[in-house]
């Protein structure tokens, strides 16, 4: 059984996640959330271009492959301007509720992976890598559990208990994709 038009869907998730991303940060109309996203950019393509110095073109097309670093990047950003921590969670200070939800999905998602790396020998690093759809989906799944949280007139704040039930998530979602993704490449 082989799946001919999996890796056009996966491209097409990605395209999506990206287009999904800049959708949600010029519609929040946040300027403190636009500068954000505009300004991870650079610090990507830095890196990259570092990391392959004899390919000329890897810092502008790699940054739009690997869109949820991008994402993370600017959230990182972000967080450093708009979290506050209180006695009962994380305080959300001047952005629209579903632009903040986006950026604490990224942020959660890059300390999971960080924390993955350094328990599981960088099988989560390399999953990050080397899956960029997996990754996309699991930020959009995190995204919707923090539209749940945040997305309401009244609550500009993410509780503790909330926050860590999050945090376990992608560690879940890693142990799946190491049993899933070679499945998916076998009969691909």
């Amino acid at each position: 059984m082989s799946f001919p038009l999996l890796p056009s869907l996966f491209l097409l998730l990605m395209g999506g996640f990206w287009l999904f991303a800049l959708w949600r940060v010029v519609a929040s109309g946040n300027g403190i959330s636009q500068a954000c996203f505009v300004a991870g950019y650079f610090p990507l393509a830095i890196v990259i271009r570092l990391g392959r110095p004899s390919d000329l073109m890897a810092p502008i097309w790699a940054p739009f492959l690997y869109a949820y670093t991008w994402s993370g990047i600017a959230a990182l950003f972000w967080a450093a301007s708009q979290l506050r921590p209180t006695r009962r969670g994380l305080a959300v200070a001047d952005t629209p509720p579903r632009m903040a939800a986006f950026y604490l999905a990224l942020l959660v998602l890059h300390i999971d992976v960080a924390l993955a790396a350094a328990l599981s020998y960088d099988r989560a690093l390399a999953l990050y890598l080397m899956v960029p759809p997996a990754m996309a989906m699991l930020a959009m799944l995190l995204y919707l559990g923090f539209c749940r949280l945040t997305v309401r007139p009244e609550r500009t704040m993410v509780n503790w208990g909330s926050l860590a039930l999050l945090m376990l998530f992608p560690l879940a979602w890693f142990k799946l994709c190491e049993f899933a993704v070679p499945v998916v490449l076998r009969y691909s």
